[in-house]
């Protein structure tokens, strides 16, 4: 985005800390209203109703896909994190470790990382 001409790019929203359900509510409002986005990409649970009961129709006015699909988002676009493989990996590590007899903080970080896949929702056209 950034190499797009300033014309054709979207400010970023990026709520501060701390900040409160209203508030969060009033800056999405205050954003869409002003850069118009065709999408917006969020976390939040509660954006699909704070921008219908702003007025705007979803998908039909504007896109919402969430970055970390849960059971309170299962309609939406977004991405899913495929939490079952997550827990079955971790599950299969930990009976290795216990195999392993490892004990005690591991003396090197462990990371175990899955990509995300996009799930077609009904939020976004």
């Amino acid at each position: 985005m950034a190499e797009w001409p300033g014309a054709d790019r979207v400010k970023l929203l990026i709520t501060p800390e701390p900040c409160s359900v209203a508030e969060q509510e009033a800056l999405l409002i205050a954003w869409v209203k002003k850069e118009k986005p065709d999408v917006v990409l969020c976390a939040l649970g509660q954006t699909c109703d704070w921008l219908r009961k702003a007025g705007y129709s979803i998908p039909g006015d504007i896109g919402v896909a969430h970055i970390w699909l849960s059971d309170d988002t299962t309609h939406w676009s977004g991405i899913d994190p495929d939490l079952e493989s997550v827990g079955a990996a971790l599950v299969n590590w930990l009976l290795a470790q216990i195999q392993a007899n490892a004990r005690g903080t591991p003396k090197r970080v462990h990371r175990l990382s899955f990509l995300g896949q996009w799930s077609e929702g009904k939020t976004t056209r």
